[in-house]
C-alpha cells in the first residue's frame, strides 16, 4: 500500500535586502570597503587606504568613489 503524496510548498527565496547606496566617497562607511591587508597598512592601522572589494584593489580613503566614476565614464561610453 502506498501513501498519498503530501502536496508540496513551493520554495520561496528569503526577502533581498535593499542595496544600501554607495556612497560618494571611499571610506568603511561603504559596504563594499574592508581593511587592507596588515602588511600594506602598517600595524598601527592608520592607514590611508581602504581595500575595495568591489575593485578587489586598494583605494585612496576620503577620495572619490572610483567604481562610480568608472561606471559613469562607461555610461557616457554608451551614450555616445
Amino acid at each position: 500500500m502506498t501513501s498519498p503524496k503530501r502536496p508540496t510548498k513551493p520554495k520561496t527565496r528569503p526577502a533581498a535586502e535593499p542595496a544600501a547606496p554607495m556612497p560618494d566617497f571611499c571610506g568603511f562607511q561603504c559596504p563594499h570597503s574592508a581593511f587592507p591587508p596588515a602588511d600594506t597598512a602598517g600595524l598601527c592601522r592608520t592607514m590611508a587606504a581602504v581595500y575595495c572589494k568591489k575593485l578587489k584593489r586598494l583605494v585612496a580613503k576620503n577620495g572619490p568613489c572610483v567604481w562610480k566614476k568608472k561606471s559613469a565614464a562607461g555610461k557616457r561610453r554608451a551614450e555616445k
